[in-house]
């Protein structure tokens, strides 16, 4: 369906799009002052550069998002896969999209290291 509300915003983003395609490497700008990616023309689609920073670090317990950390902390309190999706409204294969995200980023294997990680930053507050 067509937003008819937002012609000017459609419009403008049509441009930036085409500005994107015709210089072949542009900056995306979602307008709230992030930076969330470099995108570069390959073929027909645009596509993210995984070679350029977003702002938060590749790994550690700082890379990890906010709602990786809750899901980090309720399984350093014991939940299980489901009662985290319960508790925090998500799907199950969510849960364990954000685990396997987070056992990436902090080189760990086991659920047991996960809560010794979890319970080393306990302290820190949720960014």
């Amino acid at each position: 369906m067509v937003d008819s509300r937002r012609p000017a915003s459609r419009k403008a983003s049509l441009n930036r799009a085409s500005s994107a395609w015709s210089s072949d490497l542009a900056l995306s700008d979602r307008g709230d002052g992030a930076l969330p990616f470099v995108m570069s023309q390959r073929g027909d689609s645009l596509v993210r550069r995984q070679d350029m920073p977003i702002g938060r670090p590749a790994s550690g317990w700082s890379s990890l998002t906010k709602r990786e950390r809750e899901v980090a902390e309720l399984v350093a309190e014991a939940l299980t896969n489901p009662a985290i999706a319960e508790r925090l409204f998500l799907s199950l294969s969510t849960v364990k999209g954000h685990l396997a995200q987070i056992f990436t980023k902090l080189g760990v294997t086991r659920r047991g290291e996960l809560v010794r990680e979890a319970s080393r930053h306990a302290q820190q507050p949720l960014a």
